[in-house]
């Protein structure tokens, strides 16, 4: 009896810390910024609508269009893609144990949580009619 607590006592540290879902989570945060400040944010699908500078919570596991406009200036719109992250390979067949390969990527994959949104951080500039952004 005594050897199987310390099985689970060493193995179970070694799950968990392959596993997105406990690590991060199904969602992202996404900085938007906007040049003047107080841009209208849009975000579809159906994410909602924001004042800029904003930091929003969404989905990692969906793509998403962030649309930045105000009046007096043209709408810049910018892509927001959803991709397998490569810490979600690394944690998950790598560093566990090979016992243990795959059940995190049978979590992490349909909750969101081993998915990643690109770019995280979005500037966009509405008198020059561009956006930058960061991952």
């Amino acid at each position: 009896m005594e050897l199987k607590k310390l099985i689970v006592i060493i193995l179970a540290p070694l799950v968990a810390f392959g596993c997105m879902t406990m690590r991060r989570g199904p969602s992202q945060v996404i900085q938007i910024r906007s040049e003047p400040d107080g841009a209208a944010v849009t975000i579809e699908p159906a994410a909602g609508k924001f004042t800029g500078p904003a930091h929003v919570s969404l989905r990692r596991k969906s793509p998403y269009t962030v649309v930045v406009s105000q009046a007096g200036y043209k709408p810049v719109s910018v892509p927001v893609e959803s991709t397998i992250a490569g810490e979600t390979w690394w944690r998950n067949l790598v560093w566990i144990h090979p016992l243990f390969w795959g059940i995190g990527v049978i979590v992490d994959l349909p909750t969101g949580a081993g998915y990643e949104l690109a770019p995280a951080s979005i500037t966009v500039d509405l008198k020059a009619g561009a956006a930058t952004s960061a991952r």
